[in-house]
């Protein structure tokens, strides 16, 4: 039998029950769940079109940042034709993980495609709260990212 990972915090409850307390473990109770249950739907529907999981096989952020606010855009002008929002929501998160999994090693660098305009140094995939959420939520340290052509030594 394996062990629980503690963090030494505790909530009591009114009842006398006990748990590891929560904080900074991401709220998930305060994810909008019809929002949600509109995107999930956007993954249903595209897993009949093309396949399940087609958007993990590699698609470059740059394309699902596109995408998204070609959505938001078309939404603002008042388009009702396509779940724009739901869309837009899609290719966010895609786009988050794709990054995630760029900063992990688990996807070819080339899939975070985006520049940097407010520096010469490459840009990152994830920001340092990204980085660091992210390590708490692994409950390890990231490795360390690999170089690429723009800033191999």
């Amino acid at each position: 039998m394996g062990t629980f990972k503690d963090s030494g915090d505790r909530q009591q409850f009114s009842t006398g029950a006990v748990r590891d307390a929560s904080r900074a473990k991401g709220r998930f109770d305060l994810l909008p769940p019809f929002a949600l249950a509109l995107v999930a739907c956007i993954f249903e529907d595209g897993s009949l079109k093309y396949a399940a999981r087609n958007w993990e096989g590699g698609i470059p952020v740059g394309r699902f940042v596109d995408s998204a606010m070609r959505h938001l855009e078309k939404y603002q002008a008042g388009l009702r034709d396509e779940p724009h929002l739901s869309m837009a929501a899609w290719n966010v998160l895609c786009a988050l993980w794709t990054a995630c999994m760029v900063r992990l090693g688990l996807r070819d660098a080339a899939l975070f495609d985006l520049p940097n305009h407010i520096g010469n140094e490459p840009a990152q995939p994830l920001s340092p709260y990204e980085e660091m959420r992210l390590e708490k939520f692994l409950g390890r340290p990231l490795p360390a990212p690999k170089p690429t052509e723009d800033n191999a030594s």
